[in-house]
């Protein structure tokens, strides 16, 4: 791995570049009409690159992203499968989100993407592309330290119907209501509270 980073209060930045040599390396593959197994690669390589970025211009504004290029190859000395891309292994993923709002209520837009991908070391079944768009909203009451929050997000917002192996479906369109607390007690043992003082 070589990565570069640069950071400032209201903006943060890396880029990252990786390559990886594997031997018996153990990757899924699906061949119908039977179910996704797993399978033994001799020898394979990848590489990529990975950047993400994080800007906090206002206290009510935050935005936040990254995106991986991937690029692998099949070693093995088999013609019918030699420099082939590895299966499940899609070429570009990325996430985004915004996020706004005062502190006692925030408002997130997010999503995530990816590229096609093979399913098998032939090259020959993939599955499609996706995008995915969630949101949600979250009020905190209280102070930070005694804060009870209520949060409520909206998943696959767009129900698109994709999977992560083929005969394997994601969830569809979902509502989750979350209900969480916080509580930090006041140290009062006499060196806390002389740390305090």
């Amino acid at each position: 791995d070589l990565g570069l980073a640069y950071a400032s209060r209201a903006l943060e930045v890396s880029v990252t570049a990786f390559q990886a040599h594997y031997e018996n390396l153990i990757s899924y593959e699906f061949y119908p009409p039977g179910l996704p197994r797993p399978y033994n690669f001799g020898a394979a390589e990848v590489q990529g690159l990975e950047t993400a970025l994080r800007a906090h211009p206002w206290p009510w504004l935050s935005a936040s992203g990254s995106w991986t290029w991937l690029h692998s190859r099949n070693l093995m000395d088999d013609v019918r499968y030699r420099l082939k891309a590895l299966p499940y292994r899609p070429t570009h993923r990325g996430v985004f989100r915004v996020e706004g709002g005062p502190a006692w209520l925030r408002a997130h837009v997010q999503l995530e993407a990816q590229s096609a991908q093979f399913i098998d070391r032939t090259e020959t079944g993939t599955l499609e592309p996706r995008a995915l768009v969630h949101a949600g909203l979250t009020a905190q009451l209280g102070p930070q330290a005694h804060a009870f929050r209520l949060s409520l997000e909206a998943r696959n917002l767009g129900d698109a119907r994709v999977h992560d192996f083929n005969g394997y479906p994601l969830p569809g369109r979902s509502f989750h209501l979350t209900v969480g607390g916080a509580w930090e007690a006041e140290a009062t043992t006499p060196h806390a509270v002389e740390a305090k003082e």
